[in-house]
């Protein structure tokens, strides 16, 4: 009777620390996957938001580059930003497709380019012809890189389509 009960014993110690291996497994595996679960959304969140703010960034480049350069005085050339660029293109770099980042990309060199042309120290009248011209340029790829980024800044976007 003695072996029988020890036996019981060993069998449900066995059987509990079986249970209890299996229980902290499973516990271990779904603390685990919320946490990848959480990462992920994190970093769909900062994708998100790196490309809302280069978005942004595009946008008001666009609306200055609609005028001439020597409007943009006006405007003030030097409030024109490429900072969201500079601090979120590993971001973008990383999550975008090859495509769509050469265009954003494409789009955010000019821009600074310009930038930095136009905050030399020249003033209205010291404007080259040149670089007035290539304000049509800078505004149109800051566009199209806005349209390649409207997917992935505003996922819930949706273009009406030409028969509605």
């Amino acid at each position: 009777m003695e072996i029988a009960l020890a036996a019981v014993a060993v069998l449900g110690a066995l059987v509990g620390t079986a249970l209890g291996a299996w229980l902290n497994a499973r516990s271990a595996a779904q603390i685990e996957a919320r946490r990848a679960r959480e990462i992920e959304q994190r970093r769909r969140q900062e994708t998100r938001g790196a490309a809302r703010l280069v978005y942004s960034e595009l946008g008001a480049a666009a609306i200055a580059a609609e005028s001439d350069a020597r409007a943009l005085f006006v405007l003030g050339i030097r409030s024109i930003s490429t900072d969201a660029w500079i601090s979120y293109r590993a971001v973008l770099a990383a999550e975008l497709p090859d495509e769509v980042y050469d265009v954003v990309a494409e789009a955010c060199t000019k821009l600074t380019w310009l930038v930095t042309m136009l905050s030399r120290d020249v003033g209205p009248g010291d404007v080259p012809d040149e670089m007035a011209a290539s304000l049509k340029e800078v505004e149109q790829v800051c566009r199209q890189a806005q349209d390649a980024l409207v997917p992935l800044a505003y996922p819930d976007y949706k273009a009406a389509s030409p028969d509605e």
